[in-house]
């Protein structure tokens, strides 16, 4: 079995959302690894610390805090940032 080429962290509250875009990426893209699933700022934080993910896809309203307020909990951003979003005034 090959080792994934990446790491992938989905954070979105919407339970449907985040597993429609994990199977869009097991069917689309074989060599990303969704590694962890967050719903909300604060496990999200904790999951992108804990596996150092190469690429977080992003919702930008969460419950709590947004999806901006989770970048400010990182001082040093080593992964690449996708934001994934329902909401027509932030796309």
């Amino acid at each position: 079995m090959n080792t994934p080429l990446m790491k992938a962290v989905i954070v979105d509250d919407e339970p449907k959302v985040s597993k429609a875009l994990e199977y869009e990426l097991n069917l689309n893209f074989p060599d990303v690894e969704v590694v962890a699933v967050a719903r909300n700022v604060k496990d999200a934080v904790n999951k992108i610390r804990r596996f150092e993910p190469d690429v977080v896809f992003l919702d930008i309203v969460l419950p709590g805090e947004s999806g901006f307020d989770l970048l400010k909990h990182f001082d040093d951003i080593r992964f690449e940032l996708i934001f994934v979003t329902s909401h027509a005034e932030f796309a």
